[in-house]
């Protein structure tokens, strides 16, 4: 899918145009030095880049099916782990 002013809105299936709705604006119109050509990886990377703190926690024993061993381990369960930006720069380089 195209984003941007050239863009055709899109549509639920039913007809019904996303085009005013508010996400879609605020996507449409964002605007940033990362957009471009760069692959996931390279994004990932520049916008984690200087940031070493937790960039999500996740719950041991509520989504353990989105997990791919050996890359996120699992927390233990009921509770809390985290991943930093430096565990997201490590993983989406290797994508």
């Amino acid at each position: 899918m195209t984003v941007g002013e050239d863009a055709d809105p899109p549509t639920d299936g039913d007809g019904y145009t996303y085009e005013k709705a508010d996400w879609y604006q605020a996507e449409t119109g964002y605007d940033d030095g990362v957009i471009g050509e760069d692959t996931v990886p390279e994004l990932v990377d520049r916008r984690a880049e200087g940031h070493d703190g937790v960039a999500q926690m996740y719950k041991g024993g509520v989504y353990n099916r989105t997990l791919t061993p050996g890359v996120i381990d699992e927390a233990p369960e009921g509770e809390f782990a985290s991943v930093t930006y430096g565990d997201f720069r490590r993983i989406y380089r290797r994508l």
